[in-house]
């Protein structure tokens, strides 16, 4: 499908990828873009057991210092160019996808993949009337809900509180997807 692109940080099958794409989701320059909580990322690496890996757009940004922070045993692979990143999410077995487009593509597009972990919300929310980006029937997605204020509530959100405890990450079953491609946004 692709040309082979050895631009990518290989990692092995006891690895979890997990996307995080700070530049994007921090300006706020978009009501579908939103940092994801903590405790998404701390269930997924406890209910696989794999060993955590961050990579994308982590800054010196108060989100990518607390991420590294509360994560302290992860390993951070050092940002690539974006082609490297979406290589790096195409070859690795094991993805937590950020609410991204890219991180999206890449794991969709991607033929190593067994497991890629979605949050169900921004971008990703079928409720909203955006986009429909939720492949329900590939068996390599595990949807989730998430914690995930709207634009209104960011105004006096406190970031750091908030990706510290929010903690609604509960695994969707696929007829609970299905019935919120059924709702219209407003209802």
């Amino acid at each position: 499908m692709f040309q082979t692109n050895t631009d990518f940080q290989p990692l092995s099958d006891k690895q979890l990828l997990i996307n995080i794409r700070g530049e994007n989701i921090l300006t706020g320059w978009h009501p579908s873009y939103y940092p994801l909580a903590y405790p998404f990322y701390e269930q997924i690496i406890d209910s696989t057991g794999l060993e955590p890996v961050f990579m994308g757009q982590i800054g010196p940004d108060n989100y990518s210092l607390a991420l590294k922070k509360r994560f302290r045993g992860a390993r951070f692979l050092r940002q690539g160019s974006a082609i490297s990143d979406f290589q790096t999410i195409r070859h690795s077995k094991h993805v937590v996808l950020g609410i991204s487009s890219f991180s999206w593509l890449a794991s969709w597009l991607s033929e190593t993949a067994i497991n890629i972990h979605l949050p169900v919300a921004g971008l990703f929310d079928p409720r909203s009337g955006e986009t429909d980006m939720l492949p329900v029937t590939d068996s390599r997605y595990h949807f989730y809900a998430v914690d995930f204020p709207d634009m209104q509530q960011r105004q006096s959100l406190d970031l750091e509180t908030w990706a510290n405890s929010a903690d609604s990450n509960r695994l969707l079953a696929v007829d609970e997807i299905n019935r919120m491609h059924q709702l219209t946004p407003g209802e």
